[in-house]
């Protein structure tokens, strides 16, 4: 067995110290300080100290009972197969120097960062990969439904993780080609940030490619038509600028649309331009809608039963049995809130542990069925 919160059986040191106040500040002790004794008899009811002790014998047990259920105790696993279902896109980040330019705030590079981490967050049950880019292209993660994985690789990324210079989105749109190659569904999405890109004579070759394979493209162009200089990322020449190694003069960078715009017209996609908002969810949930969505296999998840009602339980069985014995001359009226209590007290532990467990597995039906978008479930 194991709990989750063992910190809290810290507690179970109140026990012996109540015994201890219960025997210092006895029965008769405290009649003796609060009542007269010629009043004793008329105001202090008879008491059995034997039945005073089991009262409060039980009290201690109903006591401890709920401080072990504050600790979470876990016994035994339950295994459910799980079929993870959902659709493939893949995000490629320009990480050229040109995406140092601050024309967006804080720069393009953060900017795209930032919206990639926002995409993610709205990917939730599919498979979402990350492809970095510039003068070559590499796979940061291959195709996974462990956002956290995807997110860490995103936030690592910056203008060194490409050692080539340049802008080749057709890199980008082959390195996509091949993790999609992997993949039996039919269609997928990729959703490539970029300010634009040199001259590439094979895009052609590889925009045909991706139509073949049914790759659907959004495009987003991160930067102004204004532009701004590239400031210098060796920590030696901090404060510069990227010159030209022709003339000298510092370079300025705009942002290119034309390249973006033909990509996603040809895919059947959409282009859009990075401003200061966030990127549309809806606009992401549109072209999420035209992708097939495939069953990847299934998985096993194995998971810890709770066992608190037993703990808890116990606690209110004894606590409604110390009222029951009450040491006074008759029994206790019961409310009906104590009825219930006490009904929910003697309900086997086996009929509570599988409605606790129905009610887990609804619950999880129901997250299952959102992530798939299966509201008719």
């Amino acid at each position: 067995m194991t709990f989750i919160h063992p910190g809290y059986f810290h507690l179970l040191w109140l026990l012996p110290v109540l015994v201890v106040l219960r025997l210092w500040l006895g029965q008769g002790r405290a009649a003796d300080s609060f009542v007269a004794v010629r009043l004793r008899e008329l105001l202090v009811a008879g008491v059995s100290p034997v039945r005073a002790w089991i009262m409060f014998l039980l009290q201690l047990m109903a006591l401890a009972g709920f401080i072990v259920t504050l600790t979470r105790p876990h016994w035994g696993v339950e295994k459910r197969e799980i079929t993870e279902a959902g659709k493939n896109v893949i995000i490629a980040i320009d990480t050229s120097k040109s995406m140092l330019a601050d024309d967006v705030t804080p720069n393009r590079l953060l900017r795209a960062k930032l919206a990639a981490q926002d995409v993610v967050l709205t990917l939730q049950g599919h498979r979402v990969g990350l492809v970095a880019f510039a003068g070559r292209a590499y796979l940061q993660a291959p195709l996974t439904t462990d956002h956290e994985a995807v997110i860490e690789s995103i936030q690592a990324l910056d203008t060194n993780t490409i050692p080539r210079g340049g802008t080749m989105i057709s890199e980008a749109l082959r390195e996509a080609l091949e993790a999609f190659e992997k993949s039996k569904a039919r269609n997928h999405g990729l959703i490539l940030l970029s300010d634009g890109g040199d001259d590439d004579p094979a895009l052609d070759d590889m925009i045909r490619k991706a139509k073949a394979k049914k790759v659907i493209v959004l495009t987003v162009g991160v930067g102004t038509d204004l532009g701004s200089l590239i400031p210098e990322s060796d920590p030696d020449k901090s404060g510069d600028f990227v010159r030209d190694p022709d003339t000298g003069s510092p370079v300025r960078t705009k942002l290119e649309e034309k390249t973006l715009r033909r990509i996603a017209v040809e895919t059947g996609g959409r282009y859009l331009r990075l401003g200061t908002q966030a990127l549309s969810a809806g606009v992401v949930t549109d072209i999420l809608s035209t992708l097939e969505a495939m069953e990847s296999g299934s998985r096993e998840e194995v998971k810890p039963i709770d066992r608190f009602y037993w703990p808890l339980s116990a606690g209110i069985m004894a606590l409604m049995l110390s009222l029951l014995l009450r040491p006074t001359a008759s029994l206790p009226r019961l409310s009906p809130a104590a009825i219930m209590l006490l009904l929910l007290g003697m309900t086997p532990l086996s009929s509570q542990a599988s409605v606790f467990s129905s009610r887990d597995a609804k619950a999880e039906d129901a997250q299952e069925a959102y992530r798939t978008h299966d509201f008719m479930h």
